[in-house]
């Protein structure tokens, strides 16, 4: 049906080109036209609130997709029409003898020729540039105002035959019009929303325009009534022009039961009452039965770093007790949480934030752990919201926080242990170390991009009986390993556990090349 419907708006478009071509090999026929822009102009504004006053009739809800296209016809004809008019007018005055008579002749511009004829052709002219995609996006919330010149435009064309033709229908066909389109509106305010069950609410994640399935989109062709899953894909938010994916589905409107489970890079739940129909996840469906392929919808990571999360989220406020920029994006956050928490080194903190958007968690690992006190090393990205916001704090403000948890643990044994990390996933590994006995073998292979880029490196030189190994992956510098950390050609006893964390692919790279040696103690985190 989809197709059908593409086939049949792409063939009205190409319609109105056509006309255009016809027309200049036959200007005569500009009178047929105006007829023509007229009665699709009829169409196109009486089946809006025909279709709000009769939901369940299925031809006025056909019309009304395709009802866009057939707005475009009407002007390609409305303005066919006038140019026609023009030229024979021009012509009219080029061979007559008496040209000076005819030029003054009050034609084109009294009440009762063609005044209201040349109003609806200048209101017409925007509204067939603006009827797309693109200025839909680039004008955002002022596109539907715009879009009300239709009604100027059709009062002004049925004046325009009343005056110039003495048609007394035009008057009554728009009189029909506004007593239907007034009724509508009576219905859709005071009826319709009372009639239909409440509807959840989505919210749009770039301009916050709010969908709401009780209302639709009457602007879009989208019923009242109609459910966010049922709305076509190629629907796009009326304000800002993003598609379905871009919504996220209102937090008040979710009221859930079942599992819960952790994104621990980035803090999202998926919920598996509410499901992720923005990625084909039913509501209703388990974690385990989502499919391996399926992807954190905020950061991109897959199901194995999601944690099922025991109990309710219980949210507290601690305060910046000290914040250092340790490079230029990197900085070390200390947050004092004014109680006691259980914590294994390796665990994170959620952040719950705020902006103008709304709420918001973000992760962060915790690189240290002294009383209440919580240290975290944490990448302020240019473009992320929490580098925005967090570029903001300062020493004395608060953040409000949940539960410590993860699963990326530090093992209480005495085996050797390896230690990988690139960039701020040294955090977890930072506590690690410094929780390790110093009997126990260590070794750390810690690599960032620049020297610029390195931090902590005296606090990894006074860990005792550590052996560190630094790399710098895009400068060469004495001291310092060149390339990204490669363990191809070391050699670890069959006992070691290797716990590595950062940047993905030098996760997933390490991962492989230990398995491919035969080692199973591999734990891993992905920053």
């Amino acid at each position: 049906m989809n197709k059908v419907l593409k086939y049949i708006k792409l063939t009205l478009i190409i319609f109105s080109l056509s006309a255009l071509i016809v027309f200049f090999f036959a200007k005569e026929t500009y009178k047929d036209f105006g007829k023509i822009a007229w009665y699709l102009l009829i169409i196109v504004m009486l089946v809006r609130p025909l279709s709000d006053i009769f939901t369940k009739c299925k031809i006025l809800n056909f019309i009304l997709k395709i009802r866009r296209e057939l707005g475009i016809l009407s002007a390609v004809f409305g303005i066919a029409h006038t140019i026609g008019a023009f030229i024979l007018y021009m012509e009219r005055i080029q061979y007559t003898k008496n040209y000076l008579e005819i030029m003054f002749e009050p034609y084109m511009w009294t009440y009762d020729k063609l005044l209201f004829g040349m109003l609806a052709f200048l209101v017409s002219i925007p509204l067939l540039i603006t009827s797309n995609g693109l200025f839909t996006s680039l004008l955002g919330k002022y596109w539907k105002t715009l879009q009300r010149l239709s009604y100027f435009m059709f009062t002004f064309v049925a004046l325009h035959i009343y005056f110039l033709k003495g048609k007394i229908s035009a008057l009554f066909i728009l009189g029909a019009w506004i007593i239907v389109y007034i009724f509508a509106f009576v219905k859709k305010k005071f009826f319709i929303k009372k009639a239909l069950p409440k509807g959840a609410r989505w919210i749009c994640n770039v301009c916050g325009y709010i969908y709401d399935e009780t209302v639709g989109d009457s602007d879009s062709e989208i019923l009242p009534g109609t459910k966010f899953e049922d709305i076509p894909d190629t629907w796009k938010c009326p304000i800002c022009g993003v598609t379905k994916k871009d919504f996220t589905l209102l937090k008040e409107e979710i009221k859930s039961a079942g599992p819960k489970w952790l994104c621990v890079p980035c803090g999202y739940i998926y919920d598996e009452i509410v499901g992720d129909p923005d990625s084909g996840v039913l509501p209703g469906t388990k974690f385990e039965d989502i499919p391996d392929t399926w992807v954190c919808p905020i950061c991109g990571v897959r199901k194995k770093n999601f944690i099922l999360l025991k109990g309710e989220i219980v949210k507290n406020e601690g305060e910046i007790v000290s914040l250092e920029y340790l490079t230029t994006d990197v900085i070390e956050l200390k947050l004092d949480i004014k109680k006691e928490l259980e914590y294994t080194s390796g665990q994170f903190l959620t952040f719950a934030l705020n902006d103008e958007n709304g709420d918001f968690n973000r992760s962060y690992s915790i690189a240290d752990k002294t009383g209440n006190i919580l240290t975290f090393l944490i990448k302020l990205k240019s473009d992320g919201k929490a580098g925005i916001l967090l570029r903001t704090k300062k020493v004395g403000d608060k953040i409000v926080y949940t539960n410590i948890s993860g699963d990326f643990k530090l093992k209480n044994t005495s085996n050797p242990k390896v230690f990988i990390a690139t960039g701020t996933g040294l955090a977890p590994i930072y506590s690690m170390l410094t929780n390790t006995p110093e009997k126990i073998s260590k070794k750390l292979y810690f690599g960032v991009a620049n020297l610029s880029d390195m931090f902590y490196g005296e606090k990894l030189k006074n860990i005792q009986n550590l052996e560190l190994n630094l790399y710098l992956s895009r400068e060469q510098v004495e001291g310092y390993n060149f390339g990204r950390i490669n363990l191809e050609n070391k050699e670890f006893d069959t006992n070691t556990e290797f716990y590595i964390c950062g940047n993905p692919g030098v996760v997933t790279t390490t991962k492989e090349l230990l398995g491919s040696k035969g080692f199973t103690q591999v734990y891993s985190e992905e920053f």
